[in-house]
């Protein structure tokens, strides 16, 4: 019993010192003097307003606290620009500092915390760190020795417009501490993730880590650091981000150092899958980032664009504008459908902080294309500059194939028009190689694709046997539509000067001028065949359907020619006529010499409707005779048929008079079958002069239209 007595006033004694220490705490505490205390310390040290508009009181249970609602902070240097805000706030401080006017926080507990940052996220953000100076009372009236903050129901909203990143942290969770020299400490968060803009996820995060403050409070050490992400990444349903740290020293000059830093980035769908792995062994911030090496591999599979890339980065560190290193080099494949491109590049890159640019200086890269007939590599060399933040790329330098060296600039704006500009100059382009790759990237506009403005210019141009030389061609694309030209080149001995054009339904042009164009030149394939030779001038204006399966069959339009100083090549017109009984072979006999048959013809016209092109008003010369009729010629095929009468336009001046007489009378047919690499001429007698020679069918082209391609598609892009 008297054990039970002394207990009983023992705490009859200690609840009256407490209610007494209550009233007394109660009877002292002064809001408004405290709300000023904190309000002032924050100013001092961190630059920023604080404002707590709610209930500011005691609390002595579970532990003796401050409760405040409603409480705001604004950003740094700015006190109408909100940064956070925080519906409920529980300080716990220690009891002695109170009793003597002062708080002392220990804890803190906050719900419904709201962050705002509207930052770019490339030029960082305002440090959170203390400022140092200002008023030492005032700054005495708080001191801080946290033991743990305690968040609920948080949530982080940020808007970096430059980047185009809209992210939200919500329904955050979690802890950290204590903060403070005594002890090692350590944080925890989780919550859920929204990411809009040029970062799309949602999902699920977790932050860990541990740390230790210092005895001086200057340096910061971390002992391990994690981030895990789970959730919906881009297209991707299913993906996972985990990064992983090792120790981490902050030193309070500003200096910070770890190393064994590691990322992975794994994502998946139903047909696609990504997989990203960085390593940094060993890293410091001194004024930027410092990194002797960093690793990373890249592996996607789609039946679109996949690949497996490894790249390495050596001696990052912070120079002149912005970062630099030494070297960059990135090896591996691309895939593209069943194809596999090989890809290898080194260069010194350097990053431009004032437009946040990424500069590769002594670029060398190739990149092997294979296609539907051959594999291509081509290789580049120069200088590319790319900004990531607008997809701006401005390149200057040279490709390489092993056959063509292309040299020039480029740039890149996706937000101009047009989109893509190249001024490229070579001293060869063979086209034949790369005809597959070029049709189908001209067949592949739609009206959605963008616009591209530029000029190629080649001091040798090849395409089969056609060699153009001291080439022009400006080359635009808008809504889809392709135009090449006006060209301006030269052919053998003459000039071309004309244009294609492609609407977006596939309807394509060819027009233009030829000038002085040696035939036989023409095509050195037909080098033995029976072919014209001499000069050509010619007037084209075609069109056909660029899509279809035989171009040839939907070529239409108009062609007028015009030779001169020709002749038939491996075929003596003169000489076949003499073996004619007729007036006109007999007089052609009688002469002691037969000159060469050099041909002219007048202007011509061909009608060209559905690959078949006609000339109804053909009019050719030699030194003797003047022919006129009628040609047709299937372009596709080659195949040709002409009926011609020849009748004497100079031969009765080399005759006896006797002879004269007949001759005026005289006429003689020509008929023209075969092709136009190997034509098949018929001489007969038609009788008198003005006999309409009547074109057998079916028709085919004269033998003076120019020797088809070896390839007749690539009339077609």
């Amino acid at each position: 019993m008297r054990l039970l007595k002394r207990l009983a006033i023992i705490v009859a004694s200690v609840l009256i010192a407490v209610g007494a220490l209550g009233w007394y705490l109660t009877a002292r505490f002064d809001s408004d003097e405290v709300r000023g205390a904190l309000t002032r310390s924050v100013a001092e040290r961190y630059d920023r307003t604080l404002r707590i508009d709610g209930r500011l009181a005691l609390s002595f249970w579970p532990r003796l606290a401050l409760d405040a609602g409603q409480v705001s902070l604004s950003a740094r240097g700015q006190p109408a620009q909100p940064f956070a805000a925080v519906e409920h706030m529980r300080v716990h401080v220690a009891l002695w500092p109170l009793l003597s006017q002062r708080v002392e926080v220990q804890e803190l507990r906050l719900d419904g915390v709201r962050l705002h940052l509207a930052r770019d996220l490339l030029r960082g953000f305002d440090p959170v760190a203390a400022r140092g100076g200002g008023d030492g009372a005032a700054v005495s009236a708080v001191s801080f020795d946290l033991r743990r903050i305690t968040l609920a129901d948080g949530q982080l909203e940020l808007n970096d417009t430059h980047n185009n990143i809209q992210l939200t942290l919500r329904d955050v969770s979690g802890f950290v501490g204590p903060i403070s020299a005594r002890a090692p400490g350590a944080l925890g968060l989780e919550g859920r993730l929204d990411a809009a803009g040029a970062l799309a996820a949602q999902g699920n995060f977790r932050l860990t880590a541990g740390f230790q403050l210092e005895a001086d409070n200057a340096t910061l050490r971390v002992r391990e650091a994690g981030a895990d992400f789970v959730g919906q990444m881009a297209h991707y349903p299913q993906g996972e981000v985990h990064l992983r740290g090792g120790a981490v020293a902050a030193h309070g000059e500003g200096v910070w150092q770890g190393g064994d830093v590691s990322l992975s980035v794994s994502a998946r769908a139903a047909d696609d899958t990504l997989e990203l792995a960085l390593a940094v062994p060993q890293w410091q911030w001194r004024g930027g980032v410092h990194a002797a090496q960093v690793d990373a591999t890249l592996a996607r599979t789609a039946p679109s664009v996949g690949g497996a890339l490894v790249v390495a980065l050596r001696n990052l560190r912070p120079a002149g504008e912005g970062p630099a290193a030494d070297s960059l080099t990135v090896n591996g494949h691309l895939t593209r459908g069943e194809r596999s491109h090989a890809l290898n590049l080194a260069a010194v890159p350097g990053w431009k902080s004032d437009d946040e640019t990424l500069v590769l200086n002594a670029l060398d890269a190739s990149l092997g294309l294979p296609d539907v007939t051959a594999a291509h590599s081509v290789r580049a060399t120069g200088q590319l500059a790319w900004q990531p933040g607008s997809g701006e790329v401005d390149a200057a330098g040279a490709l390489d194939d092993g056959v063509n060296r292309v040299s020039g600039t480029l740039r890149v704006a996706p937000q101009a028009t047009p989109w893509l500009r190249f001024d490229a100059r070579s001293p060869l382009l063979a086209v034949d190689a790369w005809w597959p790759t070029l049709r189908a990237a001209a067949t592949g506009l739609g009206p959605h694709s963008p616009a591209i403005s530029g000029r190629v210019q080649a001091d040798t141009l090849t395409f089969g046997a056609l060699v153009l030389s001291s080439v022009v061609a400006p080359i635009e694309v808008s809504a889809g539509a392709l135009q090449v030209g006006p060209v301006d080149a030269a052919l053998f001995n003459g000039r071309l000067h004309g244009r294609f054009a492609r609407d977006v339904a596939g309807g394509a042009q060819v027009s233009g001028q030829l000038t002085g164009i040696a035939l036989e030149q023409w095509q050195t394939a037909l080098a033995q065949a029976v072919v014209l030779e001499g000069g050509l001038d010619a007037d084209l204006d075609l069109r056909f359907d660029s899509l279809a399966v035989d171009g040839w069959s939907s070529l239409s339009g108009e062609a007028t020619l015009r030779l001169s100083g020709g002749a038939l090549r491996g075929f003596d017109v003169h000489a076949e006529m003499a073996r004619d009984s007729g007036a006109v072979g007999r007089a052609l006999a009688s002469l002691a010499t037969l000159p060469p048959a050099h041909l002219r013809m007048d202007a011509t016209r061909f009608a060209v409707d559905r690959g078949r092109a006609r000339a109804t008003a053909m009019a050719l010369r030699t030194p003797l005779l003047a022919l006129r009729g009628e040609a047709q010629v299937e372009l596709a095929s080659g195949a040709l048929t002409a009926v011609l009468a020849a009748v004497p336009a100079g031969l009765e001046t080399q005759v006896k008079a006797v002879d004269r007489r007949a001759l005026k009378a005289a006429s003689m047919a020509l008929t023209v079958g075969g092709t136009l690499g190997a034509p098949q001429w018929t001489v007969g007698d038609v009788g008198v002069v003005g006999a309409a020679p009547v074109m057998p069918a079916p028709v085919a082209p004269a033998v003076v239209a120019p020797p088809r391609p070896a390839n007749p598609e690539r009339l077609a892009p």
